[in-house]
């Protein structure tokens, strides 16, 4: 008695698990579509302004964990 209430207990949170993953997957592609949409109905002027923005951020963002690495390794060296 005791292994079956087991068994369904575990194939009950198995089942909400799994049911919750795939939703959370479902939204996200749902999602990206959106911002593909709305991508496609900014003018060309802005989808530049926007990409270079990112393209700024993605670089500081870079630098510093390279900069980290680097302060890392020195100190790793001295040691």
């Amino acid at each position: 008695m005791n292994l079956f209430l087991t068994i369904v207990f575990l194939s009950l949170t198995l089942i909400v698990f799994f049911k919750i993953r795939f939703k959370s997957k479902r939204n996200l592609k749902r999602k990206s579509n959106f911002k593909l949409i709305e991508w496609m109905e900014l003018t060309n002027e802005e989808r530049r302004e926007m990409d270079s923005f990112d393209n700024r951020e993605t670089m500081k963002r870079k630098k510093l964990l390279l900069k980290s690495i680097r302060e890392e390794y020195q100190k790793l060296k001295k040691k």
